[in-house]
């Protein structure tokens, strides 16, 4: 009698959700785009994970509630409606994994195969490209709202899975760790406003060489982006911030100038991703403390200039990436 009456609830509320196409205001279009794809057992499952109201759930926990069921009885009718929803979450996690292998990694993989995200590549990204892809309205985050944003929640600038007392879905760590990576990325590079802005580097010119070379002293060691510079000149260091205008050609250099006022630089005048092309003239243990090994004449000379972070891990997006 009892479950015949949850039956009847059950399917009165899904011929009123029919008719009112998905009249529920807990599910979003997320969601809703994702339910689509799924079998019956998986749009209920994903139904009761976003707490439609709507559910079948909802709708067995509101009629044992009017029927005066003691709340002591009811995990007993409602779980047969767990029981689908298990089968169904994993039907969900599957989906979504799938749209991740098929259309997320793929995408990305453009991307992370050329330069910056690549430091070995000797293709660079074009900015258009990096917009259409991961800028504010770009492919990864259409495809990341619909499938994974419902899973997930925002805890500070990071995203984390979404508990729910019946069974959360389980984001790989690799994938979680690509979704906050990309997320970080986007935040840097554009403002909240969806344009573009500087990245600031915190950068301290390190303790020029004492020793003459080629008859010279070493006077000065710079490191110039755009209209921002970083001098080195044997004195108590300081930290200054560069600005980095990263959609945008800047001439980059990095040198140094001897007592004979003449220059021994590396310099990048007209390409994008100048600073990375610089880094890459150079070379670093740790990511912080960057070593560039400058000729003059028969001899070689080596300045340094340290930066509070790496500049390469904002384009590390995936797990496997190897940091300097």
């Amino acid at each position: 009698m009892i479950l015949s009456g949850i039956y009847q609830s059950i399917l009165q509320n899904t011929q009123i959700s029919t008719t009112s196409h998905n009249s529920n205001t807990n599910i979003n279009a997320a969601s809703s785009s994702l339910s689509k794809q799924l079998s019956t057992v998986g749009h209920m499952a994903l139904d009761i994970y976003t707490k439609d109201t709507n559910s079948y759930l909802e709708i067995t926990k509101n009629w044992l509630k009017n029927v005066g069921i003691p709340n002591d009885l009811t995990p007993l009718f409602k779980k047969p409606i767990l029981a689908l929803y298990n089968l169904g979450i994993q039907q969900v996690q599957a989906q979504i994994i799938s749209v991740w292998n098929q259309q997320i990694n793929p995408m990305l993989y453009t991307l992370t195969s050329k330069f910056p995200f690549s430091m070995d590549s000797k293709s660079p990204v074009e900015i258009a490209e990096l917009t259409t892809k991961i800028g504010p309205n770009g492919q990864f985050w259409n495809l990341f709202k619909q499938n994974f944003k419902p899973f997930l929640v925002a805890n500070g600038n990071q995203w984390q899975t979404r508990d729910i007392d019946y069974g959360s879905i389980i984001i790989p760590t690799n994938i979680l760790y690509t979704i906050n990576a990309v997320t970080h990325l986007r935040h840097t590079l554009w403002n909240q406003q969806g344009e573009p802005q500087a990245i600031h580097y915190q950068v301290l010119a390190k303790q020029l060489p004492t020793a003459m070379v080629n008859g010279q002293n070493i006077i000065l060691s710079y490191l110039t982006l755009g209209n921002d510079d970083v001098y080195g000149i044997n004195s108590k260091p300081i930290w200054k911030t560069l600005d980095y205008s990263w959609w945008a050609p800047q001439p980059t250099s990095v040198g140094l100038e001897t007592a004979d006022h003449k220059y021994h630089s590396y310099n990048v005048f007209d390409a994008n991703w100048g600073l990375f092309n610089i880094l890459n003239k150079g070379d670093s243990q740790n990511g912080h403390t960057w070593n560039w090994s400058l000729p003059i004449g028969p001899s070689v000379v080596d300045i340094h200039f340290k930066f509070k972070t790496n500049p390469w891990d904002l384009f590390h997006i995936n797990q496997e990436s190897n940091t300097i």
